[in-house]
């Protein structure tokens, strides 16, 4: 069988121009464009048989139609591992002398994309290509379950994608830090920034070890002179007469929750006597990890303030879940349509969620004396939640430019007080416009990495970013052939860049560690030998970075950063090149290059 070879390109290359995969595996597919698409699902059908894991995952069908050969195979296999990033299959423009099994793949998860495709590899020979020589079944099975959370992670997280989307379109490089956190770097060196959806590296652990627990939270606000409602905690595996007795200090209605879950998982609120109690506790329990917390329940309406860099960047009030009678549907059909309705918000906003049938929902259709099968009257509502969690259903409406004055000031001390960057701040009154003297409220949580809808993302970049901070540190690419007869000639030259920059850190593959050694710069400058370019783009001591490589480098990999500031290929005597390569140069080189 013919080799695969898959390869990483950095950045800017003969033969694409920013960062991809490189593909090439010749394996001819016999017969016409109808045999080859024939070949193409019986083999995706082998993978699928083999590996049911993929088919359970398998999202909607990704734009593009592919081509039916090995690398599109390859594609299909990664697109779904993937869904739903979008990896693109293309031929390089190289023209009629292009390598037969040459292809690029593109895709937005640049490093989730090379295993996924170095994995789909094995798949499909493991699958239908050689079976009898793939070695074991489990160990891909393992390699594939653990790439497909970390895809679902990083992939179907709506604020990540939008992210890395914008930050394309501002030309700022991304890295993929940690798939396992969702960790993110934008930018290179000392001017980069490193996100995790809206929590950034400005985050303190402290304060968000504060905002993940409910009680630690009510705590702080109240120290600080801040509306807030009365708490107490218990462990989670108290036991129910210790629930009721503590609830009895708080006083009916109340509100039980775990104390370290967000998103409204576990939150019973309205409880209004000791039977309800205990049906919530069932609930709070299943989710809590420690402790409960059981609260004074505070009447008014629910707002999300999200803060970024301590000021006010939106407010949505929150609506809990319900549905309106229409004299024909049964309560289930109701909630299906709103589920319906909730899908289609979500493709817009990435934040909706399902109301979910579960004790609480059945708690309110008790309450409203229905069950799933009854019809309800045309015109009657039926509030199915007491919290308004979007994530369980809830709906927003923005009232951003409708905060008082008073309780911005407050979100602010919150924010700060906390050493949080980014916070979503959950507060309850009637009247959000009013002031908190005329119309009282309380703080009841901080979440750390707050929820944000599409079309958010320009706000976060702008605090990420602000008044136009650079976003990367200067780069410059030299292409030098280390010939004995230029070393004199390129050690000055680099002594100009070192003199002009005191920061600067000569950054080299390890392979060529020999070469720059006989240029003598080493106790005249940093250098950061490397095994992948990325070591030094990461390194936050980095203030400005020269790239010194060879043509080899080039043509393997590119150029070391997709986007350097000068690129220059650094030569005494002339030089003889390919059309290709002499294309490339005229393409990427600075015109003062000498």
């Amino acid at each position: 069988m013919p080799p695969f070879r898959l390869q990483e390109l950095h950045g800017p290359s003969l033969i694409w121009d920013g960062p991809a995969w490189l593909i090439h595996w010749p394996l001819t597919i016999p017969g016409d464009a109808e045999a080859a698409r024939q070949w193409h699902d019986q083999a995706l059908a082998a993978v699928y048989r083999n590996f049911p894991r993929l088919t359970k995952t398998q999202g909607p069908a990704c734009g593009q139609e592919l081509e039916a050969s090995a690398a599109g195979l390859l594609v299909s296999i990664a697109r779904q591992i993937l869904t739903p990033a979008q990896v693109d299959l293309q031929r390089p423009p190289l023209g009629p002398k292009t390598p037969e099994g040459l292809w690029i793949a593109i895709c937005l998860q640049h490093e989730l994309a090379g295993s996924a495709l170095s994995l789909a590899y094995q798949l499909i020979s493991a699958s239908w290509l050689q079976p009898e020589n793939s070695g074991s079944q489990s160990g891909l099975e393992t390699r594939l379950t653990r790439l497909q959370l970390n895809s679902s992670i990083c992939c179907q997280h709506h604020v990540t994608m939008e992210l890395l989307g914008e930050a394309k379109q501002r030309g700022i490089p991304h890295l993929l830090i940690d798939p396992s956190t969702r960790l993110y770097q934008l930018g290179s060196g000392c001017q980069a920034r490193w996100i995790n959806s809206t929590a950034t590296d400005r985050d303190s652990q402290i304060g968000c070890d504060i905002a993940q627990d409910k009680q630690k939270t009510n705590k702080l606000l109240r120290s600080l002179g801040l509306p807030v409602p009365r708490q107490l905690s218990l462990r989670a595996s108290c036991k129910d007469s210790d629930l009721v007795k503590a609830t009895a200090l708080i006083g009916y209605p109340c509100v039980l929750k775990p104390a370290d879950r967000d998103q409204g998982c576990g939150v019973t609120v309205g409880i209004e006597n000791e039977a309800h109690l205990l049906r919530a506790a069932e609930e709070a329990r299943r989710e809590a990890t420690h402790k409960l917390v059981i609260e004074e329940m505070i009447q008014g309406n629910d707002t999300r303030l999200t803060m970024l860099n301590g000021s006010l960047a939106w407010a949505v009030e929150r609506l809990p879940p319900s549905i309106t009678g229409d004299g024909i549907s049964t309560v289930s059909e109701l909630i299906a349509a709103a589920n319906k309705h909730r899908e289609g918000l979500r493709a817009l906003d990435g934040v909706s969620g399902l109301i979910p049938v579960d004790a609480e929902t059945l708690h309110h259709l008790e309450q409203a004396k229905l069950n799933l099968s009854d019809i309800p009257p045309t015109g009657q509502t039926i509030r199915l939640r007491s919290n308004a969690n979007v994530s369980t259903g809830g709906l927003f409406q923005e009232v951003t430019e409708q905060v008082h004055p008073e309780i911005r000031r407050q979100c602010e001390t919150i924010a700060s007080t906390l050493r949080l960057a980014a916070a979503g701040i959950d507060y309850l009154c009637r009247d959000i416009r009013q002031p908190p003297s005329q119309c009282p409220g309380a703080f009841i949580e901080v979440n750390w990495m707050p929820q944000a809808s599409a079309g958010r993302t320009n706000i976060i970049f702008r605090e990420l970013f602000p008044d136009g901070r650079h976003h990367s540190i200067p780069t410059i690419v030299m292409i030098a052939r280390f010939e004995a007869e230029e070393l004199v000639a390129l050690r000055q030259k680099l002594m100009e860049f070192i003199a002009a920059d005191p920061h600067l850190t000569i950054a080299f593959p390890q392979r060529l560690t020999d070469s720059i050694a006989a240029l003598n710069l080493a106790a005249t400058s940093r250098h950061h030998p490397y095994k992948h370019p990325n070591e030094v783009l990461m390194d936050a001591s980095e203030r400005s970075i020269l790239f010194l490589i060879d043509p080899q480098q080039v043509l393997q990999h590119g150029l070391p950063v997709s986007a350097p500031d000068h690129t220059f290929f650094w030569a005494e005597k002339p030089v003889k090149h390919s059309a290709a390569w002499n294309q490339f140069m005229h393409r990427t080189q600075s015109p003062n290059q000498r």
